[in-house]
């Protein structure tokens, strides 16, 4: 709503300084463009020293210097806005970098009724004048760096409307540019390469249980060597000179599944006097900073508090230009500040606070591990955010599901995430409202609803709600997913004769349809292996629908998890649904009932870059003419042939159908192994010889018996030797047949 002083009319000018910096001219001609689209009225832009009785003054005028000239912009906090009106007159102006089009995109968004729903698709409401609402603002967002990641928040015009300026943003400088960080994290192996260095300095290495080891996982840098200390600081000034204005580096440890710090006298004593392994780190950190300082005042220095350091050291303290960037580790169901499950983190956050002038928060907003089944942590991003921003944090990245388009709400959770950035006092229910009144329309009261039920089936199921590529996910009853399913019918219903609402909630759907078609895959497979009674069990109607549908709307949906492509997902969970027995009949399964046993040929087989790992490759010795082909010297696991839903209280054995080719004779040819996605264990690993399975025809090898995870895979992986040595292998098929029958 416009709060009027004075109603104006067409031809209202909009005027610019004499030289515009890029970002002003940017947001002179935004304002104008949507002003028209609005009254349908046209706005020229000019420059001073034009002047009208009443205007719009964009930026740096003489005008706003001689209306305010107590407010110097160039001496704002950062991304500052100023909104005044005076005489009949409106100015829009900010900090230089990106303050003055954050002036005009709040201006339009809060008082023009202007929504920016996606990259693509927007609300322009229509009015028959413009009027200059009575204004007295001067806003400095309190957080410096704000970053939502979402593939379409990413993109150069919306980030700037969403005032996303993190390190991903493709923000142009016509827009504010946006901020980075050099090397982004995980740097000690990007500055100080075990390649490059461990051969004539292996003491700049971890000491782990007696030895010097590096390497890009888990081996970190001894943080006490002097030497090494040099040159990383020789490193940093380096890359901080081909890019001075980034005004923030990262010096921070490598990535680990099990972290392996240095274990020499000096880096151990310094872990006993700060009780933590962030001693060390800080103290290596803050002499990295101190001589950054000396040549680049202004500048930040960022290391992780992650993983192995994540408690504060007892004594040491970061300096003044370091920022200390926490990584969450959460029950996302539940707020930090109340949630008894994240007590212990609050404590992280709160001892850190008292000791670190900075803070960055790395959040943790989604499942890495399958970005389309339902994640309901949606109804508490609001309270987080202020929590963080009490405890000193100049920046928030929150990282969400980046690259997929069909993700869980991820339209939804960037916008609503970005709008809380920038000014966390802002109600997240009402947002929420607004973003699903606004953009799904009638199905908005049905999606909250459905919002709201998940939250409160994870609460009612007492489990912790984290990373995990459970599906169903453990919280979720059958009678919780058709409590959803019906929220959805209902959703869709009300939509139904609006088409572009309804291609957005149907879109919307896609992950719980994931889900469904995961429970109806699972009961298809009791009733098959475990004599169920189809009545007994959930399973879709229309499940064929349902399954074309998903493939057809998931063709372009990027990721399905955090580094993996959404390939031929689909295809897999169409195939993995087929209730008769395989047509393929391998000979050992022919006289055993049919639910004693299971085949997979190539179309059941989930390929991991297709075309770069693995390919699929006619071959007249594999028992149905195809066969899945890898390169001799990859060391990927890029054939993997899903199991899952399998009765497990008898052991199975696994069969595969394997061959290589090459000029070896003796040595590894692949190796094999039954994977466990609830734990990470393998059940088995199997290695087999070149002598076992070199040549043209295939050799049948059988794992011991074993009993198949609930959610598991079996993977392949070549044996990662020249390709002189092992050119291919090939794997023809796998079968399965429960131990208690007769097998060879």
């Amino acid at each position: 709503m416009l709060l009027t002083s004075a109603i104006v009319h067409a031809a209202l000018p909009v005027i610019l300084p004499t030289s515009p910096s890029e970002v002003e001219m940017t947001a002179a001609h935004e304002l104008a463009f949507y002003l028209h689209k609005i009254t349908g009225d046209s706005y020229p832009v000019l420059n001073e020293p034009s002047t009208a009785p009443s205007a719009i003054y964009i930026g740096k005028t003489n005008a706003f210097q001689k209306a305010f000239p107590d407010i110097d912009l160039d001496k704002l906090p950062a991304d500052s806005i100023v909104m005044k009106s005076q005489g009949g007159s409106l100015y829009l102006a900010g900090h230089p970098l990106r303050g003055t089009l954050y002036a005009v995109y709040t201006f339009l968004e809060d008082h023009c009724g202007v929504r920016w729903w996606t990259s693509t698709e927007e609300t322009v409401p229509k009015r028959d004048t413009f009027s200059i609402p009575q204004l007295d603002i001067v806003y400095s967002p309190k957080l410096v760096c704000r970053e939502t990641f979402y593939k379409d928040a990413f993109a150069d015009v919306f980030s700037a409307k969403l005032k996303n300026n993190g390190h991903f943003a493709v923000t142009s400088p016509a827009y504010g540019t946006h901020s980075s960080i050099i090397g982004w994290c995980h740097t000690f192996a990007q500055f100080i390469p075990v390649e490059k260095y461990y051969n004539d300095h292996p003491d700049w290495f971890s000491l782990v249980d007696g030895k010097r080891q590096g390497g890009r996982l888990d081996f970190q840098l001894c943080l006490t060597n002097d030497e090494m200390t040099k040159e990383f600081i020789r490193i940093c000034l380096e890359k901080i000179k081909e890019n001075p204005t980034a005004g923030m580096i990262s010096v921070s440890q490598n990535d680990a599944f099990h972290p392996k710090p240095c274990q020499c006298p000096a880096c151990t004593k310094l872990v006993e006097e700060n009780g933590s392994q962030s001693g060390p780190l800080i103290y290596f950190v803050n002499k990295v900073a101190e001589a950054i300082e000396k040549e680049y005042p202004d500048f930040l220095v960022e290391t992780l508090a992650y993983q192995h350091t994540m408690q504060p050291p007892k004594v040491i303290r970061p300096r003044h230009n370091v920022v200390i960037r926490l990584c969450t580790g959460l029950n996302a169901v539940q707020t930090i500040e109340d949630g008894k499950d994240n007590q212990g983190f609050k404590a992280l956050l709160e001892a850190w606070s008292a000791i670190a002038p900075k803070l960055y928060i790395w959040h943790y907003i989604a499942n890495f591990h399958n970005y389309m089944i339902p994640f309901p942590d949606y109804l508490h991003f609001g309270e987080d955010i202020r929590l963080f921003v009490k405890n000193h944090a100049v920046g928030i990245f929150e990282q969400g599901d980046s690259g997929c388009t069909v993700g869980d709400f991820v339209r939804a959770r960037a916008w609503i995430i970005s709008h809380l950035l920038w000014n966390p006092q802002l109600d997240e229910k009402s947002l929420m409202n607004e973003f699903f009144t606004g953009y799904y329309g009638a199905a908005a009261d049905a999606l909250l609803r459905y919002w709201q039920l998940t939250v409160e089936a994870v609460k009612k199921a007492g489990l912790h709600l984290h990373t995990d590529g459970s599906i169903p996910p453990k919280w979720m009853s059958e009678e919780t997913l058709r409590d959803c399913l019906k929220l959805f019918d209902e959703a869709m219903a009300a939509v139904k004769d609006q088409p572009e609402n309804l291609a957005r909630v149907r879109r919307e759907r896609l992950g719980l349809d994931l889900v469904a078609l995961k429970w109806h895959a699972a009961n298809i497979r009791r009733v098959r292996f475990e004599n169920v009674k189809k009545e007994d069990v959930f399973l879709l109607p229309n499940a064929e629908q349902v399954m074309e549908e998903f493939i057809e709307l998931t063709k372009d949906a990027g990721n399905i998890c955090e580094g993996g492509v959404f390939g031929n997902y689909a295809v897999n969970l169409r195939n993995s649904m087929k209730i008769e027995e395989p047509s393929d009949t391998p000979e050992l399964c022919r006289d055993l009932p049919g639910n004693k046993w299971d085949s997979f040929q190539e179309k059941r087989f989930r390929l991991i870059r297709p075309g770069e790992w693995v390919s699929i490759v006619d071959d007249l010795a594999a028992s149905d003419g195809k066969a899945a082909v890898m390169p001799g010297d990859s060391p990927q696991w890029a054939v993997q042939v899903p199991m899952s839903n399998y009765p497990n209280n008898l052991p199975w054995v696994v069969y595969y159908s394997v061959r290589c080719e090459g000029d070896a004779t003796d040595g590894y040819a692949f190796t094999c192994g039954l994977h466990n996605n609830a734990n990470g264990g393998d059940h088995f690993i199997n290695h087999h010889l070149v002598s076992e399975c070199r040549g043209k025809e295939y050799k049948l090898f059988k794992s011991k018996p074993v009993s198949i995870p609930e959610d598991g895979y079996l993977w392949f992986c070549p044996p990662a030797r020249p390709k002189s040595q092992v050119k291919n292998v090939f794997i023809d098929r796998v079968f399965i047949i429960q131990e208690n029958m007769p097998t060879p």
